[in-house]
């Protein structure tokens, strides 16, 4: 039975305590559990006390209760200590994920301020809110207020890319507190992901090309080769910035791209390596771009060491130029010259649309683009699940940049979609596949950024080729059919 004493304060009896053994450690001391009852108005003592005893007995019977049931399900007891926690949300993303998360040696410079910029503007919304008590809802409701109420400080609204950015570093924050034990149950997991609407990404069409090469032939020289190298190589401006003269073997006509240079308010201009892995590459040089290099190196750097970068900044060839000073330099020329306003990111996809549509099209793997087939089906007939699972029968999936006698970054496996929506069928059967190989998976997934057809002669390869490649067999189409039937 539970021990009771009364409380009295000013000589008036005002609550009981409670207190009873619901069992002993693994050392054999008592565990006891203890709680206060409060006498209601207006009740006599008399009548007090034997309410007392009765909520004792009820009180005890709950508590040993529940005691049995953590002795099975340890969780009851971590969740306890969990909501019984206050941990301040803007601190533990300022003071505990961001050191950990972020500023942890692995990431680059521009990466680090990224998620800086993020998290201050998701800091300053919830400023003030316990992280175990945020909701669904509220998160939900940031996403709704970063859509139709937040502006830059230019009074634009933000792009659905951002507010997708935004949700992307939250996950990883809740993710996170979950893996360190502080919150047991993730908001995130019901929170829908926010859309991206497609956009028609900006290129020049072949018309377009034609006059923006022609308009170079009165250009300042560097900037000539600058735009010359950004539209017939792909390259990212950073890596444009960060090329130095021994990068460029003029007789085999290549380029190896080594180094990448990036700005920040915080960092200044830095040079660092390349955004990938596979950002590390050889790219082939057009023989008039070669030419026209070699015409200004004898003009601008007759004496320039194979250390130099070809594009310095004022302070000498030891430096190289700002990136955002480039991009503005190329938006200015662009619109001044009545075509369309891009920016040296765009011409980067003027690049890869080009070579896809011309007969260089195995030249992809210059701008890092792959080889690609958009597959429509109807899930009512064959489900996602199934159609990936043929997918995956017919690949390596864990061989990285290339297939059988196909090598190249243009010849990885990629799962490229469209609808957001499917993103998590995509990732449980990524997940499902990988328990089959102790090698990890080198399939890469995420929603595509662009699609440019093949030219008619590719297209409806196997009604073309019946002897093609393509090792879909009798037995996986057989395969398609009963995952249909089995889906009715």
């Amino acid at each position: 039975m539970a021990n009771i004493t009364p409380n009295v304060k000013n000589e008036k009896l005002v609550s009981y305590r409670f207190r009873c053994c619901v069992g002993r450690d693994e050392g054999g001391k008592q565990i006891f559990r203890s709680s206060t009852w409060s006498i209601p108005e207006g009740v006599t003592p008399t009548k007090a006390e034997r309410a007392a005893i009765k909520a004792a007995a009820q009180w005890e019977k709950q508590v040993k209760a529940e005691y049995e049931q953590d002795l099975k399900d340890p969780a009851r007891v971590k969740k306890r200590e969990i909501d019984r926690t206050k941990t301040d949300f803007t601190d533990f993303i300022q003071n505990v994920w961001f050191p950990l998360c972020v500023c942890d040696g692995e990431h680059k410079h521009t990466t680090v301020e990224f998620y800086r910029h993020i998290t201050d503007k998701i800091a300053d919304y919830f400023a003030g809110a316990i992280l175990q008590r945020i909701t669904p809802l509220e998160i939900q409701e940031y996403i709704i207020y970063l859509r139709t109420q937040y502006r830059t400080r230019q009074g634009k609204p933000i792009s659905d890319k951002t507010i997708r950015h935004h949700y992307c570093a939250l996950t990883l924050i809740f993710g996170f507190a979950i893996e360190q034990e502080i919150i047991y149950k993730n908001p995130m997991d019901k929170v829908e992901c926010p859309k991206l609407a497609r956009k028609k990404v900006d290129a020049l069409t072949q018309e377009q090309a034609e006059v923006f090469f022609s308009l170079l032939a009165s250009s300042p020289l560097d900037f000539r080769c600058m735009l010359y190298l950004l539209i017939t190589t792909g390259l990212r401006r950073g890596e444009l910035l960060g090329l130095q003269w021994g990068d460029f073997d003029f007789e085999n006509l290549t380029i190896e791209i080594k180094r990448n240079v990036t700005y920040t308010k915080r960092t200044g201009i830095v040079v660092d390596t390349p955004k990938t892995e596979n950002s590390e590459r050889l790219v082939p040089l057009l023989p008039v771009v070669a030419d026209l290099l070699k015409h200004y190196k004898r003009e601008a750097h007759p004496f320039g060491r194979t250390t130099a970068f070809v594009f310095p900044s004022e302070k000498g060839d030891t430096t190289p130029r700002d990136p955002n000073a480039l991009t503005r330099k190329v938006k200015y020329f662009m619109r001044k010259n009545g075509l369309p306003d891009l920016s040296p990111h765009d011409l980067r996809h003027s690049c890869a649309t080009l070579l896809m549509r011309s007969d260089r099209g195995a030249e992809a793997e210059a701008v890092g683009a792959a080889e690609a087939v958009r597959v429509a089906y109807d899930p009512q007939v064959l489900a996602l699940p199934h159609l990936l699972e043929m997918y995956f029968a017919v690949i390596d999936p864990t061989k990285s940049d290339g297939q059988g006698p196909d090598i190249g970054v243009q010849y990885r496996s990629c799962i490229l979609y469209e609808d957001a929506a499917i993103e998590k069928t995509v990732f449980n059967s990524l997940a499902e596949l990988q328990k089959q190989y102790e090698a990890p998976l080198a399939i890469e997934y995420g929603p595509i950024r662009y699609f440019v057809p093949a030219r008619e002669y590719q297209q409806n390869y196997l009604e073309k080729n019946p002897g093609g490649h393509c090792r879909l067999t009798q037995v996986h189409f057989d395969y398609a059919k009963r995952s249909g039937e089995q889906e009715e």
